[in-house]
């Protein structure tokens, strides 16, 4: 049984979403709160940030076969 069109755009919709984040979706166990901390301490404004920060760290201490942006 099918609700009203606007209810059934809106489902399609949030479904659309939650299948595009979880292309993006990864499992930090016990490290969240220290994930939040970090990114307080930083001032960062989103995940991506904190990773990308993460990320370049990382990649500084010569642990990268990459070229940073």
């Amino acid at each position: 049984v099918s609700g009203s069109p606007e209810v059934d755009n809106r489902m399609a919709e949030k479904r659309s979403l939650d299948l595009a984040r979880g292309k993006t979706k990864i499992c930090i166990g016990t490290s969240f709160e220290r994930w939040r901390q970090l990114k307080e301490d930083k001032g960062l404004k989103t995940d991506a940030m904190v990773a990308e920060l993460l990320l370049h760290s990382h990649c500084l201490r010569g642990a990268c076969n990459f070229r940073l942006i």
